[in-house]
């Protein structure tokens, strides 16, 4: 199995100094290809604020234990991995004068993130355009989600409903037009 853990050292102005074995294997590039090259031109252009940003305050807060920053790397092949990267601040040490980056490849989290985006994005799409009438409830069977058939046909907003008992809904003398139109619900 590939490596998930890399490490980086790095200078003052975050240019590799020297990278490990793993990050070789996990992005592609060689050591010769990304010593003396700033990070930064390889981290994913809608990234790069982040990671300005976590930089900046590293750097101006050494002591403090900086929160890790998700950034996607650039691979040798034009693809991207993303990485979950703690920067720790060894620059006033006089033994090493570096910035170690610890760097755990986090891609098979973020894929599953984002499959589980486009899947409500899907289900989004789908309780938009469908004209039945969609409740969806919870395992307590309380109103969780539905669709603007639900809300034209009842009168009900999501104030009204989200997080009801189904049969509340059911029951109460403002839904008599849902009750009379889905009596087989």
């Amino acid at each position: 199995t590939p490596p998930r853990i890399a490490r980086v050292r790095k200078n003052e102005v975050a240019v590799f100094l020297e990278v490990d074995e793993a990050t070789t294997k996990i992005l592609g590039w060689t050591a010769a290809d990304m010593v003396g090259v700033r990070s930064l031109d390889f981290i994913h252009p809608e990234d790069q604020d982040r990671a300005i940003e976590s930089w900046m305050q590293m750097l101006s807060e050494p002591r403090m234990v900086q929160p890790p920053a998700r950034l996607r790397h650039r691979r040798s092949d034009g693809s991207w991995t993303w990485f979950e990267v703690t920067n720790h601040n060894h620059l006033a040490d006089p033994d090493s004068g570096y910035v170690l980056a610890e760097m755990i490849d986090i891609s098979d989290e973020m894929a599953a993130h984002e499959a589980l985006r486009e899947r409500e994005r899907f289900v989004e799409a789908v309780l938009g355009a469908t004209e039945a009438l969609v409740l969806v409830l919870d395992p307590k069977g309380r109103v969780e989600r539905f669709n603007g058939a639900c809300e034209r046909l009842s009168g009900y907003g999501a104030a009204d409903i989200l997080g009801r008992p189904l049969w509340d809904v059911l029951l109460d003398r403002k839904s008599t037009r849902l009750n009379s139109s889905h009596a087989n619900i």
